[in-house]
């Protein structure tokens, strides 16, 4: 499987604008603008993801922004995307998210520190991941020290 970029091009797509008429159907996704893939995802439900995605803002501003799907079964769903991301090497896989509320970073961590991360999280009653790895930065001597020394600037 080698598409090119005037398959994708040839798939249904709708512009950005009108996503919330995207069909619900489990599907790999392509965003782009005129010639160029930006973003390549993959969701069990198209129009469910696209309601609140986490690139929207991001691609509202990059202009005129189409949203191309490819039907897939969900099984093979994360195969498919890996696939396409790896034809295609879209910009914005892989980088940060920026948004309203700060930049999104994704990580992977090993099983044994996501499960002790989700141990401390339950204890100390963070309200999720994100606000507990927020307050453990917050409260690293470092970064303390560092606030400290930037402070008497």
């Amino acid at each position: 499987m080698n598409p090119s970029l005037d398959d994708i091009l040839e798939l249904p797509s709708l512009p950005l604008s009108e996503r919330g008429s995207l069909p619900s159907v489990p599907a790999v996704y392509f965003t782009y603008c005129g010639r160029t893939i930006l973003y390549i995802g993959r969701t069990s439900c198209l129009s469910r993801r696209w309601v609140g995605h986490h690139r929207s803002q991001q691609l509202q501003q990059m202009g005129a922004v189409a949203i191309a799907w490819l039907v897939t079964p969900p099984a093979s769903l994360r195969k498919v995307e890996r696939r396409m991301i790896q034809v295609f090497s879209p910009r914005l896989n892989e980088t940060p998210v920026v948004g309203t509320s700060g930049v999104l970073v994704s990580s992977r961590f090993p099983l044994a520190l996501k499960q002790a991360l989700d141990t401390v999280i339950l204890k100390r009653k963070f309200r999720n991941t994100s606000h507990a790895v927020e307050v453990l930065i917050e409260e690293h001597p470092d970064i303390q020290a560092a606030k400290k020394n930037g402070k008497k600037k």
